[in-house]
């Protein structure tokens, strides 16, 4: 039995690398561009996912070689692992396939003081913020144009796994599980995590601006349309009160959207950087929000709010002091 499981999983590997060579046409030089971190101090910067040669991109020579790991039981590494559930295996060799062909950006991965955490590249572009169906509320109102420059955004919201070894405190009151969305934490308290990593890479990481926030939600260049981050299902992308009896939920356990993001939907409300304030109406490029106000965006909707806050454009404030069992943040990063 044993031999019979080696050779069946030699076969699909096989049939993955036969696959390979026929897509390899179509997705020429395949989604990644070079390398755009240099520089970076004490190894931060780990690279892009899948990228085993090194060169800064991500190509069809690095799922060939993806498939050769898998071949010779080589060990896994945390570039190697495509889809990020630390475990190489086939899932990584379809993953690294379906971004090749889409063209997709794989992720970035970051390594700081032990903590591993990973981005996704947003390419810029021009879009239509604001509420686009019947159930948009007033404050989504009016739809606006949009231009951003390409930045990057959490994979996921920041984790207990990762606040609380850098910060050193347990903001989540005794259920510091390292899986769980780090939640119970103030505006101005995202703002030390960002500043602390740019202490020690020389980069800079911040909290996404509500336009960053929802154009990467709707998938960016790559969106659907879709009303969640991801699906028209909420069930498929989203935590919310229809399905999480209140509590927060590990990240990253539900689909991700069109750019491999994740929890953009629900499980908790996520703090960006502007000012609440009436949308305007004209066009803008790489707009932050009001110059004053007195609470700050949240965005996304959360595992004990209504569905319909989980819809890409809902958005409201609240007090930077606010401390909330379903309030988290996930980092941006500039380029």
């Amino acid at each position: 039995m044993k031999h019979f499981y080696s050779t069946f999983s030699k076969g699909l590997l096989a049939v993955a690398l036969g696959l390979v060579c026929f897509v390899q046409a179509s997705a020429a030089q395949g989604a990644g561009g070079k390398a755009i971190f240099e520089n970076v101090p004490d190894n931060c910067y780990l690279g892009r996912a899948g990228d085993l040669n090194g060169d800064g991109e991500f190509t069809i020579t690095d799922v060939t070689g993806l498939v050769n790991c898998l071949l010779s039981d080589a060990q896994p590494d945390l570039i190697t692992d495509v889809n990020g559930d630390y475990v190489l295996s086939v899932s990584d060799i379809t993953d690294g396939i379906d971004m090749l062909l889409s063209h997709r950006e794989p992720c970035h991965v970051f390594e700081i003081e032990g903590i591993v955490f990973r981005m996704i590249e947003v390419e810029g572009g021009t879009f239509n913020m604001g509420g686009y169906d019947d159930m948009a509320y007033g404050d989504e109102l009016p739809v606006h144009e949009v231009t951003l420059s390409t930045f990057l955004i959490g994979e996921s919201e920041v984790t207990n796994g990762m606040w609380i070894p850098l910060m050193g405190d347990d903001p989540h009151e005794g259920h510091p599980n390292s899986r769980l969305p780090c939640v119970n934490i103030g505006w101005r308290p995202c703002w030390y995590l960002a500043e602390y990593l740019n202490e020690r890479t020389g980069l800079n990481f911040r909290l996404p601006t509500e336009a960053e926030w929802e154009y990467a939600a709707r998938g960016g260049k790559y969106s659907h349309g879709y009303v969640y981050s991801g699906s028209d299902n909420y069930d498929d992308v989203a935590w919310c009160e229809l399905n999480t009896n209140d509590l927060t939920q590990f990240v990253r356990t539900k689909q991700p959207n069109e750019l491999g993001i994740y929890d953009m939907s629900g499980n908790v409300w996520e703090w960006c950087q502007d000012w609440y304030g009436p949308y305007p109406s004209e066009s803008s490029v790489d707009p932050t929000g009001p110059e004053t106000g007195t609470e700050r965006v949240v965005r996304g909707g959360c595992m004990r709010g209504h569905v319909r806050f989980c819809r890409t454009t809902y958005r409201m404030g609240y007090e930077p002091n606010t401390q909330r069992v379903d309030v988290g943040f996930r980092l941006a990063l500039s380029l």
